[in-house]
């Protein structure tokens, strides 16, 4: 008898993103794990004492590398319990870029000019609900038509994204009004 896998792989122009039915996004960001432990360790081959990249080469490369790996598609899986998988990751980028040791206190993003981990998760979060809101909250990106009352699901959009949105564009609301 073949067992039901608990998985659901996605196959897109990049390597299998795996995404679990409970929408708890453990198995993408261990994935997603890996893949910036590589590009950590590709990334401590610039520094060096005699020659090698300086620090405002190797905040642009951590930027490049690093962070915009780690940040794809953030607003689906920012408020998931395991996002604290990717943050040693990114932690150990920082402290090549500000070449501090492993005792060094939470301030490494600060010391590398980069804003911190949270704020910028919870910027593309909201970078996105504005869009939506300036669209009316009938179009989140071109050609991505969530609808008329029915809520009729984009194929790119999960229910999770669309919850968070329409969240976000309350409190956003919120906010306007005041």
């Amino acid at each position: 008898m073949q067992q039901r896998n608990p998985a659901i792989l996605l196959r897109a122009q990049t390597p299998l993103r795996i995404l679990d039915r409970s929408l708890t996004y453990r198995r993408h960001l261990e994935s997603l794990r890996k893949k910036l432990t590589s590009r950590v360790a590709l990334l401590r081959q610039l520094p060096g004492s005699g020659w090698g990249a300086g620090a405002i080469t190797l905040r642009i490369v951590t930027l490049a590398l690093v962070h915009s790996t780690a940040e794809y598609c953030t607003p689906a899986w920012c408020r998931s319990a395991h996002t604290r998988l990717i943050d040693p990751a990114i932690n150990d980028a920082l402290q090549i870029v500000t070449g501090c040791l492993r005792p060094t206190p939470a301030d490494l993003p600060i010391l590398a000019g980069i804003q911190p981990v949270e704020l910028r998760r919870n910027g593309a979060t909201l970078s996105l609900a504005r869009r939506a809101m300036d669209s009316g909250g009938s179009k989140v990106g071109p050609g991505w038509d969530i609808g008329p009352p029915d809520f009729r699901l984009a194929p790119c959009l999960d229910l999770s994204v669309l919850c968070l949105i329409s969240h976000l564009k309350v409190r956003l609301t919120d906010l306007y009004s005041r």
